[in-house]
């Protein structure tokens, strides 16, 4: 980690160096306590937690704290909330007239997600769980991703189209529903593609399961008329980049494909979002801005921070506390 952050650090250097810009100097022993508690407990240290740090006369004191607190419960509970709140829409679906909002589910769900980034679990494992699962959430409580990210709390395959997109590949598709993007470079059909792997995925925030339904239909979408454009034309399954050939005749489940494609190592999306969050959570912007939002008008900042991030990430096996060690050392 201390040699990325150094690495990190030249990056930055050099960019204030061509902008004739002077850096502002490394923070003082109580700016970092405070910040890096913050960043990775969500609260302040105590007095004693205080008074410990500011007595240690070891000069990596700093990289000590650092993995102390990524150790702990408090910075999964942390880190899994954050990601709670960005999947969960500006209000919680609501069942009916008597408006029923599922806030103890969402808990449960930042709970789930604090607990495997607590215990070191991998970005793409964690990925996989919540994308390929099924059944209630009493046992799994990462099934309410699907409920919250489509329509009046029910499943759709559009919308989980679109936060896959959104959340995990930093894409945005919302403008392709219903017409090819005239500035991004993703097109009605792709975004329909994308939808297809979904197409049989059912349920709302209490239960998701996989339609069985012909085989001749399976890894095949139609346009819906709220479309508006092209509606009632079948799409076939596709990734994004159109990299792979996929199986549709004989998997009644496509979505472990999906994730296979998203998490392999050359997936050009997956990581990069990943790490942009992360800069994004730690100084409150991202190399790329809206953090959701990869595309050639809207290019990263600084070109070579994203691609060495990207790459030590999946070099890391997509290890969350390795990103987050490499960043706060800087």
């Amino acid at each position: 980690p201390s040699e990325v952050a150094a690495a990190i650090d030249r990056h930055l250097d050099g960019f204030l160096r061509a902008a004739k810009l002077e850096a502002v100097g490394p923070s003082d022993d109580t700016e970092f306590l405070r910040r890096i508690y913050l960043d990775l407990t969500g609260c302040v240290p105590d007095a004693n937690q205080a008074r410990r740090f500011h007595d240690n006369p070891n000069s990596d004191k700093r990289s000590k704290l650092i993995d102390e607190l990524l150790s702990t419960s408090q910075f999964g509970r942390q880190f899994g909330r954050t990601w709670r709140d960005w999947v969960c829409p500006p209000e919680l679906p609501s069942t009916g007239n008597a408006g029923i909002q599922p806030h103890q589910q969402a808990r449960a769900f930042g709970d789930w997600l604090g607990e495997k980034f607590a215990s070191g679990k991998s970005w793409d494992n964690i990925t996989r769980d919540i994308l390929t699962v099924r059944g209630e959430i009493k046992k799994q409580p990462q099934v309410i991703f699907f409920g919250l990210v489509g329509k009046n709390g029910t499943t759709t395959a559009d919308g989980s189209a679109r936060a896959v997109a959104s959340l995990f590949l930093g894409l945005q598709l919302q403008c392709a529903r219903c017409h090819d993007d005239p500035y991004r470079a993703w097109s009605q059909q792709e975004h329909w593609s994308l939808a297809a792997f979904f197409a049989r995925s059912q349920g709302d925030f209490k239960k998701i399961e996989v339609g069985k339904g012909p085989s001749k239909t399976r890894g095949l979408i139609n346009i819906p008329k709220s479309a508006f454009k092209n509606a009632g034309t079948s799409v076939k399954v596709a990734f994004l980049d159109a990299s792979s050939y996929i199986d549709h005749e004989k998997q009644r489940d496509l979505r472990s494909q999906l994730v296979d494609w998203m998490v392999a190592k050359d997936n050009p999306f997956f990581a990069k979002s990943f790490v942009n969050r992360v800069w994004f959570y730690l100084f409150a912007r991202g190399i790329v801005n809206p953090i959701d939002d990869f595309r050639k008008l809207n290019p990263p900042s600084h070109p070579g921070l994203m691609k060495l991030l990207a790459s030590e990430f999946a070099a890391s096996g997509y290890d969350v506390k390795h990103i987050f060690r490499c960043i706060c050392r800087t």
